[in-house]
């Protein structure tokens, strides 16, 4: 878990977090008023008290939240998966890897081992448990087979690298 967590520092996902999503919503927010603006025009020559406008202002950064929410969350497990494969490059151990993420699902409830693809796009942030442990045994048969060609003795003997 440390060793994805520094995949996250490592990557700068932190000043991605900090800096580029809180801008995507801003976007969404910009192109919905932009499009309403028009309506709000409109509406505004028939009424004189602007009132009216609060109520529908409130759905438009609903629906911009909504909008966004996908392209948000598929940043975010993006983010997760490159610190997940950051973590089995660091540890070279894809049986902690995948212990790890068995025992988190178990304990936390994330929901769906293999969701469908529409709810996974919609509302997680992180990739299914599924997924995850797939790349960690994805890693292992790579490891397994790479050492049988290069006659390495473990997985486990690859330098630890902090640049």
């Amino acid at each position: 878990i440390l060793a994805h967590e520094m995949g996250h520092y490592k990557k700068n996902h932190i000043w991605v977090g900090l800096l580029v999503m809180p801008i995507s919503n801003p976007l969404m927010l910009f192109a919905f008023f932009a499009f309403i603006s028009l309506f709000l025009d409109r509406r505004k020559k028939q009424h004189d008290d602007p009132s009216y406008q609060i109520p529908i202002l409130f759905l438009i950064i609903v629906i911009a939240i909504w909008v966004s929410m996908p392209i948000i969350n598929g940043a975010s497990r993006r983010m997760e998966r490159d610190a997940d494969f950051h973590s089995l490059q660091l540890t070279g151990d894809s049986d902690a890897f995948i212990s790890a993420e068995v025992k988190l699902a178990s304990k936390h409830s994330y929901g769906y081992y293999d969701p469908p693809w529409i709810y996974k796009f919609l509302y997680y942030t992180h990739p299914p448990v599924k997924y995850r442990i797939g790349m960690g045994l994805s890693y292992k048969n790579q490891m397994s087979s790479s050492q049988t060609t290069n006659n390495r003795s473990t997985a486990k003997t690859a330098p630890m690298s902090f640049e």
